[in-house]
Protein backbone atom coordinates (compact mmCIF):
# COMPACT_ATOMS: atom_id res chain seq x y z
CA UNK A 1 0.00 0.00 0.00
CA UNK A 2 1.28 3.51 -0.88
CA UNK A 3 1.69 5.66 2.04
CA UNK A 4 -0.11 8.60 0.61
CA UNK A 5 -3.23 5.99 1.39
CA UNK A 6 -3.45 6.75 4.91
CA UNK A 7 -6.05 5.14 6.71
CA UNK A 8 -6.97 4.89 10.20
CA UNK A 9 -6.93 1.48 11.69
CA UNK A 10 -9.42 1.18 14.75
CA UNK A 11 -9.35 -1.59 17.23
CA UNK A 12 -12.38 -4.18 16.46
CA UNK A 13 -12.44 -3.76 20.47
CA UNK A 14 -13.54 -0.26 19.99
CA UNK A 15 -15.79 -0.87 17.19
CA UNK A 16 -17.83 -3.25 19.04
CA UNK A 17 -17.94 -1.09 22.25
CA UNK A 18 -19.68 1.28 20.25
CA UNK A 19 -22.00 -0.83 18.34
CA UNK A 20 -22.81 -2.00 21.69
CA UNK A 21 -23.31 1.30 22.94
CA UNK A 22 -25.83 1.76 20.15
CA UNK A 23 -27.39 -1.29 20.51
CA UNK A 24 -28.37 -0.38 24.41
CA UNK A 25 -29.47 3.26 23.17
CA UNK A 26 -31.64 2.19 20.53
CA UNK A 27 -33.36 -0.68 23.15
CA UNK A 28 -33.49 1.85 25.75
CA UNK A 29 -35.55 3.99 23.24
CA UNK A 30 -37.34 1.63 22.03
CA UNK A 31 -38.65 0.24 25.44
CA UNK A 32 -39.52 3.74 26.63
CA UNK A 33 -41.71 3.92 23.50
CA UNK A 34 -43.34 1.21 23.91
CA UNK A 35 -43.36 2.09 28.16
CA UNK A 36 -45.22 5.43 27.34
CA UNK A 37 -47.39 3.77 24.31
CA UNK A 38 -48.66 0.79 26.71
CA UNK A 39 -49.03 4.02 29.47
CA UNK A 40 -51.41 6.18 27.22
CA UNK A 41 -53.63 2.36 26.12
CA UNK A 42 -54.01 1.71 29.69
CA UNK A 43 -54.97 5.23 30.69
CA UNK A 44 -57.81 5.59 27.58
CA UNK A 45 -58.81 1.85 28.81
CA UNK A 46 -59.18 3.52 32.43
CA UNK A 47 -61.29 6.72 31.61
CA UNK A 48 -63.22 4.74 28.90
CA UNK A 49 -63.95 2.32 31.53
CA UNK A 50 -64.75 5.14 34.51
CA UNK A 51 -67.11 6.76 31.50
CA UNK A 52 -69.19 4.08 31.17
CA UNK A 53 -69.60 2.73 34.85
CA UNK A 54 -70.73 6.19 35.30
CA UNK A 55 -73.14 6.32 31.89
CA UNK A 56 -74.66 3.13 33.62
CA UNK A 57 -75.03 4.38 36.80
CA UNK A 58 -76.98 7.05 35.38
CA UNK A 59 -79.35 4.72 33.44
CA UNK A 60 -80.17 2.71 36.44
CA UNK A 61 -81.19 5.79 38.29
CA UNK A 62 -83.60 7.20 35.48
CA UNK A 63 -84.52 3.64 34.95
CA UNK A 64 -85.62 3.57 38.35
CA UNK A 65 -87.05 7.14 38.19
CA UNK A 66 -88.96 5.99 34.98
CA UNK A 67 -90.51 2.84 36.91
CA UNK A 68 -91.23 5.09 40.30
CA UNK A 69 -93.63 7.51 37.77
CA UNK A 70 -95.23 4.53 35.77
CA UNK A 71 -96.28 3.05 39.35
CA UNK A 72 -97.51 6.04 40.11
CA UNK A 73 -99.49 6.42 36.69
CA UNK A 74 -100.89 2.70 37.55
CA UNK A 75 -102.18 3.92 40.64
CA UNK A 76 -103.73 7.22 39.88
CA UNK A 77 -105.53 5.74 36.64
CA UNK A 78 -106.65 2.90 38.74
CA UNK A 79 -108.07 4.98 41.42
CA UNK A 80 -110.02 7.05 39.13
CA UNK A 81 -111.18 4.42 37.04
CA UNK A 82 -112.19 2.56 40.15
CA UNK A 83 -114.03 5.30 41.48
CA UNK A 84 -115.75 6.46 38.13
CA UNK A 85 -117.03 2.61 37.66
CA UNK A 86 -119.63 3.08 40.55
CA UNK A 87 -122.18 2.81 38.05
CA UNK A 88 -121.22 -0.75 37.60
CA UNK A 89 -122.67 -1.96 41.33
CA UNK A 90 -125.99 -1.10 39.82
CA UNK A 91 -125.41 -3.24 36.47
CA UNK A 92 -124.46 -6.89 38.10
CA UNK A 93 -128.08 -8.72 38.96
CA UNK A 94 -127.92 -10.39 42.26
CA UNK A 95 -130.38 -13.40 42.55
CA UNK A 96 -130.97 -15.56 46.08
CA UNK A 97 -127.36 -15.91 47.47
CA UNK A 98 -127.74 -18.92 49.67
CA UNK A 99 -125.49 -18.56 52.76
CA UNK A 100 -123.45 -21.44 54.68
CA UNK A 101 -124.58 -20.87 58.28
CA UNK A 102 -122.20 -22.74 60.82
CA UNK A 103 -124.01 -23.88 63.52
CA UNK A 104 -121.99 -24.27 67.17
CA UNK A 105 -122.66 -28.38 67.45
CA UNK A 106 -121.69 -28.97 63.97
CA UNK A 107 -118.38 -29.70 62.54
CA UNK A 108 -119.11 -28.81 58.66
CA UNK A 109 -120.75 -26.25 57.49
CA UNK A 110 -124.42 -26.64 56.65
CA UNK A 111 -127.57 -24.40 55.32
CA UNK A 112 -130.22 -23.06 57.97
CA UNK A 113 -133.00 -24.85 58.80
CA UNK A 114 -135.20 -22.32 57.53
CA UNK A 115 -133.35 -22.06 53.99
CA UNK A 116 -133.85 -25.73 53.84
CA UNK A 117 -137.74 -25.40 53.76
CA UNK A 118 -137.57 -22.63 50.95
Amino acid sequence: MSSSYKTKRVRLSSLAAKTQKMLFVFSGFCVATLGMAYLFATNYAAIRGYALTKETRQELTLRDELESLDAQIAQKSASNYISDASYLREMIVQEQINYFVLEPQAYTAQLSKSQKAQ
